[in-house]
């Protein structure tokens, strides 16, 4: 069984009886079993970080703009050292709405692993330009999940 596949079973599970507490619990293995596949392909530890994951997008927003940084247009944010730890924050609202299309799991999966993919490698190389992340992203997310992803 491949991860997405793992996940989606998860996903359909917590979306049958509508429990949140469900999908907290999915959202936070796809984040720890990203950040441990980052480390393992990438060679490197990923410096500390703070990782929030916010359900409503006008609270991404704003916890985003009280770290001085914009977050219209996007849907994940890493933001420089602060106190020591690097800010990952994910907007959560957008990919839920991802869930009445028409392959919903599929959408809310992949849409959600690419976002924490592509901010935990901001925070891994922020050298790179956000075409050089982009490209390693798709790469990654395509062998984590096991799956050919369409752009």
């Amino acid at each position: 069984m491949t991860r997405f596949e793992e996940y989606r079973a998860a996903l359909s599970a917590a979306m049958c009886v509508a429990d949140l507490d469900q999908l907290d619990l999915l959202l936070q293995k796809i984040r720890s079993d990203s950040i441990g596949y980052i480390e393992k392909t990438e060679g490197n530890v990923l410096p500390t970080f703070e990782f929030t994951f916010c359900y409503n997008r006008s609270d991404y927003e704003a916890l985003s703009a009280r770290h001085g940084a914009d977050a219209r247009n996007t849907y994940g944010i890493s933001i420089g050292t602060v106190r020591g730890r690097n800010l990952i924050f994910i907007d959560l609202e957008t990919p839920l709405k991802l869930l009445r299309s028409e392959n919903p799991n599929r959408n809310f999966i992949v849409n959600v692993t690419l976002v924490i993919f592509e901010e935990l490698l901001h925070v891994l190389y922020p050298q790179l330009s956000e075409t050089d992340i982009d490209v390693r992203t798709n790469q990654l997310v395509e062998s984590f999940l096991g799956i050919r992803i369409e752009m």
